[in-house]
């Protein structure tokens, strides 16, 4: 009885993980879609029309990745327009005309779209031209005012003593330093 109390009260922990790992993966189920087509051709239709429309209530996500119940609905939709034979544009038309332009992440271009497709190319032409109008007026001063202009008093004075610091050393290079060996230049 004490061998099974140890022995529970080691695994307890394992146990609970193992379980709840096991109840989570049951919860973890891929919505398979096994749609039955007349042809291939109107398969491969249907799921690109599946990955092109957006779902409502998701936001960014197709209704093919979607387990939304409009969703289901909307792939419900072009499974049977698909098989009564319409086109891609006709199914898109059906589902913009039923749900609204949201569900397409390509919008027409209209003219409530405009801003939409054209504002960040103005934006872009906008930044260039006051960019290159920035470039254009700001003032640079030219070689010959650079040397025509008088030094500033401040700037002369800390010149000659940067000149006497640097002359002071080029003296004290010249002559040995008696804390180092000497060597022979002479080959």
């Amino acid at each position: 009885m004490i061998f099974l109390k140890c022995l529970l009260s080691h695994l307890s922990p394992i146990l609970c993980v193992v379980s709840v790992v096991m109840m989570s993966a049951t919860n973890v189920q891929a919505d398979i879609d096994a749609r039955e087509f007349s042809d291939p051709q109107k398969r491969q239709t249907y799921l690109d029309l599946t990955r092109e429309l957006r779902c409502p209530k998701c936001q960014n996500q197709d209704i093919a990745d979607s387990n939304a119940p409009i969703a289901q609905d909307m792939r419900q939709h072009v499974q049977s327009l698909v098989e009564d034979g319409k086109s891609h544009s006709e199914v898109v038309d059906f589902m913009i005309e039923r749900f609204g332009e949201f569900v397409t992440y390509k919008p027409r271009v209209k003219p409530a779209t405009y801003l939409l497709w054209y504002g960040p190319w103005v934006l872009v032409i906008l930044g260039f031209f006051i960019i290159l109008i920035r470039v254009r007026t700001t003032p640079r001063p030219l070689a010959s005012e650079d040397e025509n202009k008088e030094p500033d008093p401040q700037e002369q004075t800390d010149m000659r003593k940067i000149n006497a610091l640097l002359s002071k050393y080029e003296t004290l290079d010249d002559q040995p330093d008696p804390n180092l060996p000497q060597t022979n230049k002479d080959p």
